[in-house]
């Protein structure tokens, strides 16, 4: 049986960037079924080059309602077997559409087939290519778990079958960000993906404005403006989420209280990945408590590590001198907790080294004295010391 594949590209006031977007899509190597595009009240001359696509792609035109209500009328609309969402400012690969149809017609358990993609700006009228900055290295073994901690998967780069967004439901409406990450993570509670190992689009880095016209943003404000829609998503998933759900490949095995301690530590990283360092400082106390005397294991010290990455929510930890002595107890009153201490504070060695070269010294600075607060002075120099020695013989065996 022949499968359909169908394209929806929602769009607001990107005129500018939608051609190249939808040539794209027209010139895939496995041709689209069905292509949709949603005008959500531009205000610009999206009406205008729209007018072109005519007879190409299916126009449908709305009052601004935000990206969600956008794409909930183009599923209503879609009659293929798979559905492709496109950003109406980024660049299909020719070869896109055919890596993941064909992945799901050869993977028929699979909800939705994803892959990775690339980066570029304009620079002096020549596209630079920026290689992706993330992308987790055990994504197959705990796809829902690596979704969690960090959204990886673009709505561009994956489809999904439509049968799969009419059991998990709508768009919510009152998510005018972070709507394609709520998605994933609903599809990839339930839904197991197939990998494509190839760039399937290109994303586009640019200056313009974002979100719906009822919450304009500029791009400087992206990474918080993310977080508050994120922390919309997470509040409910906290309390949705067991704690069965949430734990690791490697402690489904353990016994009920080590389990338990994994599952309370990935859920205290997903938190603290998102800037929720209340609840990750009570998940961590909880996993604490469960087994003072006993060290974390190599596998549990690697979750707490990541839980300081995101460069954008280290700042609500440091600035918040309550949370911030409850860690340090934390870290310093039992065998558990100074056994994690040097894996929750790996991250700020790298950001430390990252805000010296970007000229950021207030940001090098206040990570500076919370390192040296969690670790104390000869810990941090004793580290820092050996993380030296390690790129210093990595450019050794490199050269």
């Amino acid at each position: 049986m022949t499968t359909t594949v169908c394209a929806i590209v929602p769009t607001f006031n990107r005129a500018a960037y939608l051609p190249e977007c939808l040539e794209s899509l027209l010139g895939q190597t496995r041709r689209l079924d069905q292509i949709i595009v949603v005008n959500d009240g531009s205000t610009d001359n999206t009406d205008e080059v729209l007018h072109a696509y005519v007879g190409k792609a299916q126009i449908l035109t709305q009052a601004n309602a935000g990206k969600s209500a956008a794409l909930n009328n183009a599923l209503s609309h879609c009659s293929a077997d798979y559905v492709w969402i496109c950003d109406d400012d980024d660049i299909a690969q020719p070869d896109a559409c055919a890596a993941l149809a064909g992945a799901l017609d050869s993977n028929p358990d699979a909800g939705f087939a994803y892959g990775r993609y690339l980066r570029f700006c304009e620079v002096g009228g020549e596209r630079q290519i920026v290689p992706m900055s993330y992308w987790p290295e055990h994504h197959e073994r705990a796809l829902f778990l690596e979704l969690l901690e960090r959204c990886f998967i673009c709505q561009f780069s994956s489809m999904i079958r439509h049968s799969v967004y009419r059991e998990v439901g709508a768009f919510d409406s009152k998510q005018l960000r972070s709507q394609d990450y709520d998605m994933i993570l609903r599809i990839a509670r339930n839904h197991s993906g197939a990998f494509v190992d190839k760039p399937l689009f290109l994303q586009r880095w640019h200056s313009g404005s974002r979100g719906a016209a009822a919450d304009r943003f500029s791009s400087d404000s992206s990474a918080t403006k993310w977080l508050t829609y994120d922390r919309m998503i997470f509040d409910r998933l906290r309390g949705e989420l067991s704690l069965d759900e949430l734990t690791p490949p490697f402690a489904q095995s353990l016994p009920a209280t080590r389990m338990q301690r994994a599952a309370l530590l990935e859920r205290a990283c997903i938190s603290g990945r998102h800037a929720m360092w209340p609840e990750c400082i009570a998940d961590l106390e909880q996993a604490c408590a469960l087994a003072p005397t006993t060290p974390a294991s190599p596998d549990e010290q690697e979750i707490v590590k990541r839980t300081l990455s995101e460069l954008e929510c280290v700042p609500f930890l440091i600035d918040d001198h309550r949370l911030r002595q409850r860690l340090q107890s934390l870290l310093t009153q039992s065998a558990f907790g100074r056994s994690i201490a040097d894996a929750f504070a790996a991250p700020l060695f790298w950001q430390i080294q990252l805000c010296a070269t970007s000229r950021q010294p207030a940001a090098l600075w206040s990570r500076l004295r919370f390192l040296l607060a969690l670790l104390g002075p000869s810990r941090v120099v004793g580290r820092g010391l050996t993380l030296a020695l390690r790129r210093l013989l990595r450019r050794n065996v490199a050269s």
